[in-house]
């Protein structure tokens, strides 16, 4: 048999790991090859004279929260909402006073996040363009006046204001990086490399450190903004549980060796009616738990630093029934950071929040209150907590329309505005001792919409509590969030798998789930619903998915590594020396086949693994079905004989493979 290159985890929907791994990462390109790898964009020209900017102020002057796709200033005794439209490509200037969109202003690329620096700069990140936008608002009903746009690794997702406004500091998620934006001056970005998935950011007060937080792989990181240097911990927790035994009769003779006899030498009790004593000391466990849907942070007066996630118990190191634990799998929670040091705080207390808050997205302070107000994407509400000493309280939640995503407080007017982009609703919550939902406004559409079967897969991808897919709450967001990974592995009843990255890995690479056992997403859908307890989809439902997955877009390219490596490392893919083309074929690199290469444990199936599509597999690992490489350069180094031949490739060679593989 041919041996085979084994690289990445092959599509299943809600298949997810249990251990943690942090790998090295390769340094991002300049960001002048970053600029040059885009389509050229000429030079906005500064506004005239007689186009003076107004002077607008931000709400979060001391920049308090990570940027999200709502931003909030004053304009004299108004206040104004800049809202980051993704899907009209465009940011809507929205009158708070009013609930009156006032202007749309047309981007180019897809809006990401927003924020307002305090010498009344509007700051547009554009996600798919891989630019910083720098924006003046010249009339409160008129689009928005562009100054210049800056290029930064791709897909700017969150930023926020070093103290003192003169820098801006932006995480990119597909560039895996942070760079240090100057505002005062036209000096060039400072790039900072970081793991994969960045999402959120904010700097402490005193603007020596900046923490960020990781859509995947359960970590934060600390950067030193003076040394460039970067320190990144997981955000694992190891909590005590209690073991669940049934206390219904059953067979003794797991247990007991013999049966007990009566006087008479018969069985005193029947063995199936007998019951299984559990002494004290076995029926706790310790647990780890994993930090999932890190995307928002914000920082406190007394200097901590809070983000919403949700922990998942992603259950034993073997074979399970399901995806993960049988029981408590998802737990909302807070995080809390010393903003000085960067170190994770013990909770201390109770930082868990009982509630429905799933997807977490976006956060606010509403410092006044010591209320701390996170956008639930899954289940259409805000949860409002008390932020207390050693624990966060659950208020109140307010139901707003569907798919919230980013919030923003107005600490002045005592309320908070929330932007829903699933049905394109600016919705205004009045924060008094009760917070309740005030107003919502339907935004017009101005761009070409998605079509209903993406826009409704949208919602069913993202739903919480939704019976169709499972029975404790996750959505297929919940292991995949936008269409990609968590970083980690579950347990599964085939042992341990790892989540596979599901942007543009669907076209083309049926059969579908790590043993190839489903011909096509209908059957895949059924499978995986049908392990997480769900009801299942209808073909409806499964088109409606399909057609979101597809809808998703590759975020603008940078360049690559040293075209003269490539080329080696892409000779070396194709070559009878490593054989990785044998398996990893035509246009979605895969020969839609199963394969046993050894490496399954002999208690479980399949012993057989699909070929995985190799698409993108710089960006999601980590690697082998079990995710027990957390590198390509481990993976290329330790996996040989039944699936390629790479071990014995020199350290230059592999080197090469792998250069030519982060560009797949």
């Amino acid at each position: 048999m041919k041996r085979r290159l084994w690289l990445l985890p092959m599509l299943a929907l809600c298949t997810c790991r249990g251990e943690t791994l942090v790998p090295p990462r390769v340094a991002p390109p300049p960001v002048a090859a970053v600029a040059s790898a885009l389509p050229p964009a000429p030079e906005p020209e500064a506004p005239s004279p007689a186009m003076q900017a107004l002077p607008i102020e931000p709400l979060d002057a001391g920049g308090t929260m990570s940027a999200g796709a709502v931003a909030l200033a004053s304009y004299g005794e108004r206040t104004l909402a800049f809202v980051a439209d993704a899907d009209d490509r465009a940011v809507v200037t929205f009158d708070v006073d009013t609930r009156a969109a006032l202007a749309s202003t047309p981007l180019g690329a897809q809006p990401s996040a927003v924020l307002v620096t305090p010498s009344g700069r509007i700051v547009v990140l554009g996600a798919d363009d891989a630019r910083v936008h720098l924006m003046v608002l010249i009339a409160i009903d008129a689009p928005l006046v562009a100054e210049r746009a800056i290029a930064v690794p791709e897909e700017p997702m969150s930023a926020a204001m070093a103290p003192g406004g003169d820098a801006l500091l932006v995480a990119s998620r597909w560039g895996h990086a942070l760079s240090i934006v100057p505002l005062a001056t036209r000096e060039a970005p400072v790039v900072i490399d970081l793991p994969r998935d960045p999402t959120a950011v904010v700097a402490s007060a005193d603007g020596k450190r900046a923490l960020v937080m990781h859509a995947a792989g359960s970590r934060a990181s600390v950067v030193d903004l003076e040394a460039r240097a970067v320190t990144t911990a997981p955000l694992d927790r190891k909590v005590r549980r209690e073991l669940f035994f049934s206390m219904m009769p059953m067979p003794t003779q797991a247990f007991e060796p013999q049966q007990e006899l009566d006087g008479l030498g018969q069985a005193a009790t029947p063995a199936s009616q007998r019951m299984h004593v559990v002494p004290q000391k076995e029926r706790f466990e310790m647990v780890t738990l994993h930090a999932d849907q890190s995307f928002a942070m914000v920082r406190t007066e007394d200097g901590r630093v809070l983000s919403p996630e949700v922990f998942v118990d992603t259950g034993p190191a073997g074979a399970s029934g399901g995806y993960g634990a049988s029981e408590s799998t998802v737990t909302p929670a807070v995080v809390s950071f010393d903003a000085g040091t960067g170190q994770m705080l013990e909770p201390g207390g109770d930082r868990t929040f009982g509630s429905r808050c799933l997807l977490p997205r976006g956060a606010a302070l509403d410092a006044g209150s010591k209320r701390m107000l996170v956008a639930c994407l899954g289940s259409d509400e805000i949860v409002v907590l008390r932020v207390e000493p050693r624990a966060v309280k659950l208020q109140r939640m307010v139901t707003v329309p569907k798919g919230p995503a980013a919030i923003a407080v107005d600490p002045v007017g005592k309320r908070a505005v929330v932007w829903s982009p699933f049905e394109r609703a600016v919705t205004v919550l009045g924060l008094d001792a009760e917070p309740k939902r005030v107003a919502s406004t339907t935004l017009a559409r101005v761009a070409a919409a998605p079509s209903d079967e993406a826009l409704r897969g949208r919602v069913l991808f993202h739903s919480a509590f939704d019976a169709r897919v499972s029975s404790d709450g996750r959505a297929c967001a919940s292991c995949h969030p936008d269409g990609r990974d968590d970083g980690l592995t579950w347990s599964s009843p085939g042992g341990p798998m790892q989540t596979p990255m599901l942007f543009s890995r669907i076209e083309g690479t049926a059969p579908y789930g790590w043993d190839g056992a489903a011909k096509d997403l209908v059957h895949h859908l059924a499978h995986t619903t049908s392990r997480l307890g769900g009801g299942g989809l209808s073909k409806r439902d499964v088109a409606d998915v399909a057609a979101y997955l597809a809808s998703l877009r590759v975020p603008a390219a940078a360049a690559g590594p040293e075209p003269s490596l490539v080329a080696r490392g892409a000779d070396l893919f194709r070559s009878e020396q490593a054989e990785c083309s044998s398996c990893h074929t035509g246009e979605a690199l895969t020969d839609g086949d199963t394969h046993d290469v050894k490496s399954g444990p002999d208690h479980a199936r399949p012993h057989a693994f699909d070929t995985p599509s190799l698409r993108f597999i710089a960006r999601s690992g980590p690697y082998f079905h079990d995710g027990r490489y957390a590198t390509l350069a481990d993976m290329l180094a330790g996996s040989d004989g039944a699936m390629g031949h790479t071990s014995q490739l020199s350290p230059d060679d592999r080197t090469a493979l792998e250069a030519y593989l982060q560009t797949l």
